[in-house]
């Protein structure tokens, strides 16, 4: 399923943030992959492959699991295993990589021990080797490095009360922050992983209330694993921005992830990164993509693996699907476009590169026609073609068939509210001929293996 993002309007506040950030990253070394320092992960070997199998999410949204396409095997591959009663984690949406040896998804269930609101993840296929992308590493992680106190002094310089929480690089988790208009205080984290010495290790501290996240830059500080330092009085206030990693796709060669940050910056990282990596930006600083970008899907041959093609709305103008090189300086060939009140649900590449398939809204926006319909678009005669005929149901997220002959997708009678989701999906299969079955009920996000 989609994650569909409750994004305000870009400023040119949260532009000016966002390109602190990168120069900061920079200067920290953290632009691509820091320098070594004791990282104790071993490198991974992959476990054997898993090919011709599907992988979903379950109704809950709380694990991740494999089924057959005929419908047998089903069985649960990996779930967070975390107490969620008011389901606040989920994960959304899943990626296989090119060798069938590795699943990548988004999720909110490491929030408390990230800088940000979700993160991009893998697991092995045997479900072993579970992994955090960004930011890594995981939360379990985090006590297998030197642990440090860092002490963050803090000033609301708002006009109201603050209350909400606060998160710094390396911690086991969030700290609370209660205060008054202009209120001074200082949050202590008593257990801070070291992941190296000198200024290419710097680690920041985000500011959290509700779902809004900023990142604090002047709260950058080298911890101490075998001591306490203290960062500079940072500002407290109510956060105007957020942080969320989603979208993930796998590169060609399976050594590297391409995922969305936020509103529309095309991000990448190794398949296993370094502590603290934030990634490179795989596009010029002056493209100018859509507003909204999600549903990327890069080239799934070597000759189209650097190609990506992704959904991209302009708020109150259009939507459409996009095919763009990486490092073009423009936002690439709009190949379908369609009116502002038509939603792309689904996205994915035929695997041989000749194509793709996609699922859109379609019908009076407040009728009983109001469906979402497959379509495929063939490069050789750029021409959409319908796939189904559906009236009064939506298909969203879908995946191909490594023999690009079947298709699994989610299918639903409506959308939730207010939102591009399905409401209650479930995973259909469509043959060749044409025929539509019911493959698994309650689940969404499907991934089709090679």
């Amino acid at each position: 399923m989609r994650r569909v993002l409750n994004r305000p309007p870009r400023t040119l506040w949260h532009l000016v943030l966002l390109l602190i950030l990168a120069l900061s990253m920079a200067a920290c070394g953290q632009t691509t992959e820091p320098p070594k320092g004791d990282d104790p992960k071993p490198p991974l070997d992959d476990p054997q492959a898993l090919h011709d199998t599907i992988a979903y999410v379950a109704a809950g949204g709380d694990s991740i699991r494999l089924i057959d396409p005929d419908g047998s095997n089903d069985r649960e591959l990996w779930a967070h295993g975390l107490n969620d009663p008011q389901q606040v984690y989920d994960v959304w949406s899943l990626a296989w990589n090119p060798q069938a040896t590795r699943l990548t998804f988004s999720g909110t269930h490491e929030n408390w021990c990230s800088l940000f609101a979700s993160d991009i993840f893998s697991v092995g296929a045997d479900g072993s080797q579970y992994q955090r992308i960004t930011q890594a590493p995981s939360c379990a992680e985090l006590g297998d490095y030197p642990q440090g106190t860092v002490r963050v002094p803090v000033k609301n310089v708002s006009m109201d009360s603050f209350s909400g929480f606060m998160y710094f690089q390396g911690a086991a988790g969030l700290q609370p922050i209660n205060l008054p208009p202009n209120g001074t205080g200082l949050v202590t984290f008593p257990e801070v992983a070291d992941f190296g010495p000198g200024g290419d290790w710097l680690q920041v501290a985000s500011l959290i209330a509700a779902d809004s996240r900023e990142i604090l830059i002047g709260s950058a500080v080298d911890v101490d694993g075998e001591g306490a330092v203290t960062t500079s009085e940072v500002p407290v206030y109510q956060p105007g921005g957020f942080w969320e990693a989603h979208s993930p796709t796998w590169r060609h060669d399976g050594s590297a992830l391409t995922f969305i940050y936020n509103f529309n910056s095309f991000m990448e990282l190794a398949a296993q990164p370094d502590a603290l990596a934030f990634g490179s930006n795989l596009m010029a600083e002056t493209t100018d993509f859509p507003l909204f970008v999600d549903l990327l899907a890069r080239g799934p041959t070597a000759e189209t693996e650097n190609d990506i093609l992704y959904a991209g709305t302009d708020s109150f103008e259009t939507a459409g699907i996009y095919r763009v090189s990486e490092g073009r300086a423009g936002p690439g060939e709009p190949l379908v476009t369609f009116e502002a009140t038509e939603s792309i649900l689904g996205l994915a590449w035929m695997p041989d590169g000749s194509g793709f398939y996609y699922s859109v809204t379609e019908g009076d926006y407040y009728g009983e026609d109001r469906s979402a319909n497959i379509f495929y678009y063939g490069f050789a005669t750029a021409t959409p073609l319908r796939v189904t005929s559906l009236v009064g149901d939506f298909v969203g997220p879908l995946s191909v068939s490594s023999d690009g002959e079947s298709i699994v997708f989610e299918r639903a009678g409506a959308l939730v509210d207010f939102s591009d989701d399905l409401l209650d999906p479930d995973l259909w299969l469509l043959d060749a001929q044409g025929a539509m079955t019911l493959l698994v009920a309650d689940a969404r996000a499907p991934a089709w293996s090679r």
